[in-house]
């Protein structure tokens, strides 16, 4: 289990805050608290009844994998497919060169 360090209660809500809204990624997480995704993780676990933290744990999983459909389809229309996202886009059919 990925160890979390002892934060004081308003890092904790913060982090919760942070992690709970669409619009902050783990990256903006670990800018500003020092926390990496598995700790953020380990965090909501410890804080959030087990149903919302699954409910949570699917919305950010859904959400990531949206962004990831939106990144593809975005270079494809741009024209900039490259090979590293040919790869990585399975659900990119056409390939324009």
């Amino acid at each position: 289990m990925t160890k979390t360090p002892l934060l004081p209660l308003d890092h904790i809500s913060g982090i919760i805050e942070m992690a709970l809204s669409d619009h902050v990624s783990f990256s903006d997480i670990e800018a500003e608290y020092g926390l990496r995704e598995p700790q953020v993780k380990a965090l909501m676990r410890a804080n959030l009844k087990s149903g919302s933290y699954k409910v949570w744990r699917k919305r950010v999983r859904d959400f990531s994998d949206r962004r990831a459909h939106y990144k593809c389809s975005k270079r494809q229309r741009d024209g900039r497919l490259d090979l590293f996202h040919r790869q990585k886009c399975s659900d990119v059919v056409h390939l324009h060169l």
